[in-house]
Protein backbone atom coordinates (compact mmCIF):
# COMPACT_ATOMS: atom_id res chain seq x y z
CA UNK A 1 0.00 0.00 0.00
CA UNK A 2 2.59 2.55 0.53
CA UNK A 3 4.35 1.70 -2.51
CA UNK A 4 1.63 2.23 -4.17
CA UNK A 5 0.84 6.06 -2.15
CA UNK A 6 4.46 6.30 -3.10
CA UNK A 7 4.01 5.69 -6.82
CA UNK A 8 0.77 7.67 -7.06
CA UNK A 9 2.62 11.21 -5.66
CA UNK A 10 5.81 11.26 -6.49
CA UNK A 11 7.11 13.85 -8.56
CA UNK A 12 8.21 14.70 -12.06
CA UNK A 13 11.90 13.12 -12.14
CA UNK A 14 12.56 11.39 -15.74
CA UNK A 15 11.46 10.84 -19.14
CA UNK A 16 8.68 8.00 -19.65
CA UNK A 17 11.44 5.63 -21.34
CA UNK A 18 8.90 3.61 -23.63
CA UNK A 19 7.98 6.84 -25.47
CA UNK A 20 10.55 7.70 -28.15
CA UNK A 21 11.23 11.37 -27.56
CA UNK A 22 10.48 11.82 -32.18
CA UNK A 23 7.39 10.56 -31.63
CA UNK A 24 6.43 13.16 -28.75
CA UNK A 25 7.68 15.91 -30.87
CA UNK A 26 5.59 15.19 -33.67
CA UNK A 27 2.55 14.61 -31.82
CA UNK A 28 3.13 17.59 -30.05
CA UNK A 29 3.81 19.38 -33.15
CA UNK A 30 0.47 18.32 -35.22
CA UNK A 31 -1.65 18.89 -32.21
CA UNK A 32 -0.18 22.20 -31.71
CA UNK A 33 -0.93 23.19 -35.32
CA UNK A 34 -4.13 22.06 -35.48
CA UNK A 35 -5.34 23.54 -32.26
CA UNK A 36 -3.82 27.11 -33.44
CA UNK A 37 -5.35 26.63 -36.64
CA UNK A 38 -8.69 25.84 -35.09
CA UNK A 39 -8.51 28.58 -32.78
CA UNK A 40 -7.58 31.23 -35.68
CA UNK A 41 -10.11 30.09 -37.87
CA UNK A 42 -13.19 30.33 -35.15
CA UNK A 43 -11.75 33.91 -34.26
CA UNK A 44 -12.08 34.95 -38.05
CA UNK A 45 -15.49 33.31 -38.54
CA UNK A 46 -16.51 35.18 -35.38
CA UNK A 47 -14.92 38.84 -36.69
CA UNK A 48 -13.60 38.95 -33.73
CA UNK A 49 -9.75 41.01 -33.81
CA UNK A 50 -6.99 39.03 -33.29
CA UNK A 51 -4.54 40.14 -31.08
CA UNK A 52 -1.07 40.34 -32.48
CA UNK A 53 0.51 40.01 -28.66
CA UNK A 54 -1.74 37.07 -27.87
CA UNK A 55 -1.24 35.33 -31.30
CA UNK A 56 2.90 35.55 -29.99
CA UNK A 57 2.27 34.56 -26.41
CA UNK A 58 0.11 31.24 -27.59
CA UNK A 59 2.88 30.62 -30.58
CA UNK A 60 5.29 30.74 -27.71
CA UNK A 61 3.15 28.46 -25.63
CA UNK A 62 2.93 25.97 -28.10
CA UNK A 63 7.03 26.14 -29.03
CA UNK A 64 7.20 25.25 -25.24
CA UNK A 65 4.97 22.30 -25.73
CA UNK A 66 6.61 20.84 -29.06
CA UNK A 67 10.13 21.61 -26.83
CA UNK A 68 9.19 19.97 -24.07
CA UNK A 69 8.51 16.60 -26.53
CA UNK A 70 12.31 16.17 -26.34
CA UNK A 71 13.70 18.26 -22.86
CA UNK A 72 11.25 17.54 -20.14
CA UNK A 73 12.06 19.97 -18.40
CA UNK A 74 10.37 22.55 -20.66
CA UNK A 75 7.31 20.63 -19.07
CA UNK A 76 7.39 22.80 -16.33
CA UNK A 77 8.43 25.73 -18.18
CA UNK A 78 5.42 25.35 -20.19
CA UNK A 79 2.46 25.01 -16.92
CA UNK A 80 4.26 27.85 -14.89
CA UNK A 81 4.03 30.26 -18.03
CA UNK A 82 0.53 28.85 -19.18
CA UNK A 83 -0.67 29.56 -15.35
CA UNK A 84 0.97 32.55 -15.27
CA UNK A 85 -0.51 33.92 -18.02
CA UNK A 86 -3.86 32.76 -17.02
CA UNK A 87 -3.97 34.23 -14.32
CA UNK A 88 -2.95 37.79 -15.93
CA UNK A 89 -5.88 36.58 -18.57
CA UNK A 90 -3.41 37.29 -21.95
CA UNK A 91 -4.81 34.09 -23.52
CA UNK A 92 -7.93 34.68 -23.35
CA UNK A 93 -9.48 34.51 -27.12
CA UNK A 94 -6.85 30.82 -27.70
CA UNK A 95 -8.49 28.95 -24.95
CA UNK A 96 -7.31 25.46 -26.84
CA UNK A 97 -3.63 25.98 -25.60
CA UNK A 98 -5.57 23.80 -22.58
CA UNK A 99 -5.81 21.28 -24.52
CA UNK A 100 -2.12 21.08 -24.89
CA UNK A 101 -1.94 20.91 -21.07
CA UNK A 102 -4.27 18.61 -21.10
CA UNK A 103 -2.31 16.04 -23.36
CA UNK A 104 0.86 17.24 -21.10
CA UNK A 105 -1.09 15.78 -18.28
CA UNK A 106 -1.81 12.49 -20.18
CA UNK A 107 1.73 11.84 -20.50
CA UNK A 108 2.33 12.35 -16.57
CA UNK A 109 -0.75 9.88 -16.17
CA UNK A 110 1.25 7.52 -18.26
CA UNK A 111 4.15 7.93 -16.37
CA UNK A 112 2.96 7.46 -13.41
CA UNK A 113 2.93 10.59 -12.06
CA UNK A 114 -0.55 10.68 -11.19
CA UNK A 115 -1.45 12.67 -8.15
CA UNK A 116 0.62 15.78 -9.77
CA UNK A 117 -1.56 15.35 -13.08
CA UNK A 118 -4.39 15.87 -11.27
CA UNK A 119 -2.67 18.52 -9.29
CA UNK A 120 -2.35 20.71 -12.50
CA UNK A 121 -5.45 20.22 -13.69
CA UNK A 122 -7.29 21.35 -10.54
CA UNK A 123 -5.26 24.32 -9.79
CA UNK A 124 -5.74 25.66 -13.67
CA UNK A 125 -9.42 25.17 -12.84
CA UNK A 126 -9.30 26.93 -9.71
CA UNK A 127 -7.11 29.34 -11.34
CA UNK A 128 -9.82 30.04 -14.29
CA UNK A 129 -12.54 29.91 -11.67
CA UNK A 130 -11.71 32.87 -9.58
CA UNK A 131 -11.35 35.10 -13.20
CA UNK A 132 -14.49 33.66 -14.59
CA UNK A 133 -17.93 35.05 -14.30
CA UNK A 134 -19.42 31.42 -14.13
CA UNK A 135 -16.79 29.46 -11.69
CA UNK A 136 -19.33 26.34 -10.62
CA UNK A 137 -18.89 25.69 -14.71
CA UNK A 138 -14.90 25.97 -14.75
CA UNK A 139 -14.58 23.76 -11.34
CA UNK A 140 -16.99 21.33 -13.19
CA UNK A 141 -15.21 20.95 -16.53
CA UNK A 142 -11.51 20.57 -14.30
CA UNK A 143 -12.99 17.65 -12.79
CA UNK A 144 -14.40 16.44 -15.72
CA UNK A 145 -10.87 16.85 -17.65
CA UNK A 146 -9.53 15.26 -15.05
CA UNK A 147 -11.11 12.51 -14.93
CA UNK A 148 -10.93 12.08 -18.95
CA UNK A 149 -7.23 12.15 -18.47
CA UNK A 150 -7.24 10.25 -16.01
CA UNK A 151 -8.69 7.11 -18.02
CA UNK A 152 -7.44 8.04 -21.18
CA UNK A 153 -3.62 8.31 -19.31
CA UNK A 154 -4.29 4.99 -17.87
CA UNK A 155 -5.40 3.67 -20.68
CA UNK A 156 -2.53 4.09 -23.05
CA UNK A 157 -0.49 3.32 -20.00
CA UNK A 158 -1.90 -0.25 -19.72
CA UNK A 159 -1.36 -0.60 -23.79
CA UNK A 160 1.45 0.15 -23.49
CA UNK A 161 2.46 -2.35 -21.12
CA UNK A 162 1.57 -4.85 -23.20
CA UNK A 163 3.33 -3.88 -25.93
CA UNK A 164 6.65 -3.59 -23.65
CA UNK A 165 5.80 -7.11 -22.66
CA UNK A 166 4.93 -8.79 -26.03
CA UNK A 167 8.36 -6.75 -27.03
CA UNK A 168 10.57 -8.25 -24.32
CA UNK A 169 8.86 -11.57 -24.75
CA UNK A 170 9.50 -12.25 -28.76
CA UNK A 171 13.07 -10.36 -27.56
CA UNK A 172 13.46 -13.46 -24.98
CA UNK A 173 11.98 -16.07 -27.44
CA UNK A 174 14.45 -15.14 -30.14
CA UNK A 175 17.42 -14.81 -27.73
CA UNK A 176 16.38 -18.67 -26.71
CA UNK A 177 16.03 -19.51 -30.13
CA UNK A 178 19.44 -18.61 -31.15
CA UNK A 179 20.94 -20.04 -28.42
CA UNK A 180 19.62 -23.46 -29.27
CA UNK A 181 20.40 -22.88 -32.80
CA UNK A 182 24.19 -21.73 -31.69
CA UNK A 183 24.61 -24.63 -29.18
CA UNK A 184 23.32 -26.99 -31.70
CA UNK A 185 25.58 -25.53 -34.57
CA UNK A 186 28.23 -26.22 -32.01
CA UNK A 187 27.32 -29.44 -31.05
CA UNK A 188 27.37 -30.50 -34.94
CA UNK A 189 30.41 -28.94 -35.70
CA UNK A 190 32.46 -30.16 -32.44
CA UNK A 191 31.14 -34.06 -32.41
CA UNK A 192 29.19 -35.17 -35.19
CA UNK A 193 31.39 -33.93 -38.20
CA UNK A 194 34.28 -34.41 -36.32
CA UNK A 195 32.95 -37.81 -35.91
CA UNK A 196 32.02 -38.81 -39.52
CA UNK A 197 35.45 -37.41 -40.09
CA UNK A 198 36.80 -39.86 -38.00
CA UNK A 199 35.34 -42.51 -39.86
CA UNK A 200 36.03 -41.40 -43.04
CA UNK A 201 39.27 -41.64 -42.18
CA UNK A 202 39.92 -45.01 -40.35
CA UNK A 203 37.75 -46.32 -43.55
CA UNK A 204 40.31 -45.03 -45.42
CA UNK A 205 43.07 -46.31 -43.34
CA UNK A 206 41.49 -50.00 -43.59
CA UNK A 207 41.40 -49.72 -47.16
CA UNK A 208 44.69 -48.61 -48.11
CA UNK A 209 46.10 -51.42 -45.69
CA UNK A 210 43.52 -53.87 -46.67
CA UNK A 211 43.36 -53.14 -50.41
CA UNK A 212 40.61 -56.32 -50.45
CA UNK A 213 38.25 -54.39 -48.45
CA UNK A 214 38.18 -51.17 -50.45
CA UNK A 215 35.34 -52.13 -52.63
CA UNK A 216 33.32 -52.92 -49.54
CA UNK A 217 34.86 -50.00 -47.48
CA UNK A 218 32.95 -47.26 -50.67
CA UNK A 219 29.70 -47.44 -49.54
CA UNK A 220 30.54 -45.92 -46.00
CA UNK A 221 32.77 -43.70 -47.58
CA UNK A 222 29.61 -42.25 -49.68
CA UNK A 223 27.27 -42.35 -46.69
CA UNK A 224 29.72 -40.65 -44.36
CA UNK A 225 30.96 -37.56 -47.12
CA UNK A 226 26.70 -37.59 -47.65
CA UNK A 227 25.85 -36.97 -44.23
CA UNK A 228 29.23 -34.35 -43.86
CA UNK A 229 27.79 -32.27 -46.39
CA UNK A 230 24.27 -32.06 -44.90
CA UNK A 231 25.60 -31.23 -41.44
CA UNK A 232 27.99 -28.73 -43.35
CA UNK A 233 24.45 -27.32 -44.75
CA UNK A 234 22.61 -27.13 -41.42
CA UNK A 235 25.82 -25.24 -40.43
CA UNK A 236 25.94 -22.60 -42.12
CA UNK A 237 22.14 -21.90 -42.13
CA UNK A 238 21.93 -21.43 -39.14
CA UNK A 239 24.70 -19.18 -38.76
CA UNK A 240 26.59 -21.41 -36.02
CA UNK A 241 28.76 -20.10 -32.92
CA UNK A 242 27.72 -16.29 -32.73
CA UNK A 243 28.03 -15.99 -29.06
CA UNK A 244 30.56 -15.51 -26.83
CA UNK A 245 33.70 -18.53 -26.99
CA UNK A 246 36.19 -19.54 -24.60
CA UNK A 247 39.17 -20.10 -27.02
CA UNK A 248 40.84 -22.11 -23.97
CA UNK A 249 37.95 -24.55 -24.12
CA UNK A 250 38.38 -24.87 -28.57
CA UNK A 251 42.37 -25.54 -27.93
CA UNK A 252 41.58 -28.29 -25.33
CA UNK A 253 38.91 -30.07 -27.66
CA UNK A 254 40.92 -29.75 -30.84
CA UNK A 255 43.93 -31.54 -29.13
CA UNK A 256 41.87 -34.24 -27.88
CA UNK A 257 40.04 -34.73 -31.40
CA UNK A 258 43.85 -34.95 -32.54
CA UNK A 259 45.16 -37.36 -30.50
CA UNK A 260 41.95 -40.19 -31.81
CA UNK A 261 45.18 -40.27 -34.74
CA UNK A 262 47.58 -40.31 -32.23
CA UNK A 263 48.44 -36.49 -33.32
CA UNK A 264 50.54 -34.45 -31.19
CA UNK A 265 49.53 -30.53 -31.01
CA UNK A 266 51.83 -28.56 -29.40
CA UNK A 267 51.06 -25.36 -28.28
CA UNK A 268 52.27 -21.72 -27.96
CA UNK A 269 49.83 -18.99 -26.39
CA UNK A 270 49.47 -16.43 -24.19
CA UNK A 271 48.53 -16.79 -20.42
CA UNK A 272 44.80 -16.74 -20.38
CA UNK A 273 44.49 -15.72 -23.63
CA UNK A 274 40.75 -14.93 -23.80
CA UNK A 275 41.85 -12.45 -21.78
CA UNK A 276 43.00 -10.62 -24.51
CA UNK A 277 40.59 -11.06 -27.19
CA UNK A 278 37.31 -9.45 -27.94
CA UNK A 279 34.49 -11.34 -28.60
CA UNK A 280 34.60 -11.36 -32.51
CA UNK A 281 38.70 -12.60 -32.24
CA UNK A 282 37.48 -15.21 -29.88
CA UNK A 283 34.78 -16.16 -32.29
CA UNK A 284 36.81 -16.58 -35.58
CA UNK A 285 39.81 -17.64 -33.86
CA UNK A 286 37.62 -20.69 -32.53
CA UNK A 287 36.36 -20.85 -35.75
CA UNK A 288 39.69 -21.01 -37.54
CA UNK A 289 41.19 -23.18 -34.95
CA UNK A 290 38.50 -25.96 -34.92
CA UNK A 291 38.53 -25.70 -39.33
CA UNK A 292 42.39 -25.95 -39.07
CA UNK A 293 42.44 -29.13 -36.99
CA UNK A 294 39.56 -30.70 -38.82
CA UNK A 295 42.08 -30.55 -42.10
CA UNK A 296 45.58 -31.52 -40.01
CA UNK A 297 43.28 -34.28 -38.76
CA UNK A 298 41.85 -35.37 -42.33
CA UNK A 299 45.44 -35.15 -43.74
CA UNK A 300 48.10 -35.57 -41.52
CA UNK A 301 49.60 -38.46 -40.84
CA UNK A 302 49.00 -40.48 -37.89
CA UNK A 303 51.55 -40.43 -34.76
CA UNK A 304 52.66 -36.83 -36.31
CA UNK A 305 53.64 -33.62 -34.82
CA UNK A 306 51.30 -30.42 -35.35
CA UNK A 307 52.03 -27.09 -34.45
CA UNK A 308 49.56 -23.67 -33.06
CA UNK A 309 50.89 -20.57 -32.01
CA UNK A 310 48.49 -17.77 -31.12
CA UNK A 311 49.85 -14.38 -30.28
CA UNK A 312 47.91 -11.01 -29.25
CA UNK A 313 50.30 -7.77 -29.86
CA UNK A 314 48.87 -5.84 -26.77
CA UNK A 315 49.42 -2.20 -28.59
CA UNK A 316 47.54 -2.86 -31.44
CA UNK A 317 45.39 -5.60 -30.72
CA UNK A 318 46.11 -7.89 -33.65
CA UNK A 319 45.87 -11.66 -32.95
CA UNK A 320 48.22 -13.64 -34.90
CA UNK A 321 47.46 -17.46 -35.30
CA UNK A 322 49.87 -19.53 -37.31
CA UNK A 323 49.75 -23.70 -37.65
CA UNK A 324 51.76 -26.27 -39.57
CA UNK A 325 51.49 -29.81 -40.08
CA UNK A 326 52.76 -32.61 -41.74
CA UNK A 327 51.10 -33.92 -45.09
CA UNK A 328 50.55 -37.55 -45.66
CA UNK A 329 50.92 -39.15 -48.63
CA UNK A 330 46.89 -40.48 -48.40
CA UNK A 331 44.08 -41.10 -50.82
CA UNK A 332 41.90 -37.58 -51.55
CA UNK A 333 39.73 -36.62 -48.56
CA UNK A 334 38.43 -33.33 -49.78
CA UNK A 335 34.78 -35.25 -50.06
CA UNK A 336 34.65 -35.39 -46.31
CA UNK A 337 33.33 -31.90 -44.78
CA UNK A 338 33.84 -31.49 -40.98
CA UNK A 339 31.95 -28.37 -40.21
CA UNK A 340 32.45 -24.37 -41.23
CA UNK A 341 34.54 -24.77 -44.33
CA UNK A 342 37.78 -22.81 -45.31
CA UNK A 343 35.90 -21.03 -48.19
CA UNK A 344 33.60 -19.58 -45.51
CA UNK A 345 36.42 -19.37 -43.26
CA UNK A 346 38.16 -17.02 -46.00
CA UNK A 347 35.41 -14.84 -46.53
CA UNK A 348 35.01 -13.94 -42.89
CA UNK A 349 38.27 -13.25 -41.98
CA UNK A 350 38.52 -11.29 -45.40
CA UNK A 351 35.20 -9.43 -43.96
CA UNK A 352 37.25 -8.47 -40.60
CA UNK A 353 39.86 -6.89 -42.55
CA UNK A 354 41.89 -9.95 -41.37
CA UNK A 355 43.78 -11.61 -43.52
CA UNK A 356 44.57 -15.85 -44.28
CA UNK A 357 47.31 -17.84 -45.88
CA UNK A 358 48.18 -21.32 -46.61
CA UNK A 359 51.45 -22.67 -48.51
CA UNK A 360 52.53 -25.99 -48.81
CA UNK A 361 56.26 -26.13 -47.96
CA UNK A 362 58.54 -29.53 -47.65
CA UNK A 363 54.96 -31.75 -47.13
CA UNK A 364 54.44 -29.31 -44.19
CA UNK A 365 51.27 -27.73 -44.81
CA UNK A 366 51.76 -24.13 -42.85
CA UNK A 367 48.60 -21.42 -42.66
CA UNK A 368 49.10 -17.82 -41.18
CA UNK A 369 46.16 -16.06 -40.25
CA UNK A 370 45.85 -11.94 -38.54
CA UNK A 371 42.67 -11.10 -37.50
CA UNK A 372 42.49 -7.36 -36.09
CA UNK A 373 41.19 -5.76 -33.11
Amino acid sequence: MRHRLRTLVRLPSSPYQHSPNSQRIVFNLVASAFLFVFDTMFLLLDRRTIDPSEVALTLLLFGLFVAAGAIHLLEYVFIAALELLNVLDLIHDYSSIYFALCILMTYWVMRSWIMPALAVILFNGLASATLSASPALHIFSSVLAAAIILGTGMALRWHNARRVTADEARKRSEEATARIREELARKLHDSTAKDLAHVFVLAQDISSRHPDLAEEMRPLFHAASQASNKIRTMIISSDAMTGPIALQEVIDDVKRMLMTRRITLDTVYPHKVDDTLNDDQRRIAALVLRECASNIFKYAPSESHADLVIDADTHTGLLTISLSNEVAARPDRSAISTGYGLTNLHNMIREVQGTIECVDLRQRWITYITIPH
